[in-house]
């Protein structure tokens, strides 16, 4: 009787073993770096959100109306523009009234009188003629000019009385105050003494000259 072979039983093959030992700790650092990238893009998606949501804001957010001052401040010390128009200057203040020309002028008229005045003119010649309607009647100023006497009218010869030279030169001098440089010159004088006798000639024959 011949001796039996001896059964080999299979084994399974060394590597079988290696590589599953080898593939369980590339899984858990393949496992690590997706966490760490979902981490990252989670950040990246928050600061993203939080751009969009300023941004929103910002856009939404209507721009705040500043609100014009309306306030005028008295005795400025210089000639400041205001919505396009010089400000009020006043040499004094007494309540509710400002004091034309020089602070000892004694031509007096109310802070609403005088920016009425300053908000129809361009310049210290129409400031004057304006304040002429403030400190003078029509009747005073067509029965006057600046110097008086004798003019000639369409019936003849007609005097006329003198308008009164400490108000004219508070007039001026509010002037000169308001509008620096406005009589600096002979020409700006004598411009500004044919404007007062024209507007006094004016109201003249539109009261009288019918």
């Amino acid at each position: 009787m011949e001796p039996s072979e001896p059964q080999t039983i299979p084994l399974s093959p060394p590597t079988s073993m290696h590589n599953q030992n080898h593939q369980q700790p590339a899984s858990s650092e393949q496992q690590s770096k997706q966490d760490i990238m979902i981490e990252m893009l989670h950040k990246i998606q928050v600061d993203v959100n939080s751009i969009k949501s300023s941004l929103n804001i910002r856009q939404t957010e209507e721009p705040k109306e500043r609100t014009p001052c309306t306030r005028i401040r008295p005795a400025l010390n210089q000639n400041r523009e205001l919505f396009g128009r010089p400000s009020p200057i006043y040499a004094a203040v007494a309540g509710n009234d400002i004091m034309i020309g020089r602070s000892d002028s004694g031509v007096l008229m109310t802070r609403k009188q005088y920016s009425h005045c300053l908000s129809k003119s361009n310049g210290g010649q129409k400031l004057v003629l304006k304040l002429m309607d403030v400190v003078f009647t029509k009747e005073q100023m067509a029965m006057s000019s600046l110097s008086g006497g004798p003019v000639k009218c369409k019936n003849g010869i007609r005097n006329k009385s003198k308008l009164d030279e400490s108000i004219l030169l508070a007039l001026t001098q509010q002037a000169q105050l308001q509008f620096p440089g406005c009589l600096d010159t002979k020409p700006q004088h004598d411009a500004m003494a044919d404007a007062i006798n024209g507007k006094c000639r004016h109201l003249w024959h539109s009261t009288y000259g019918k």
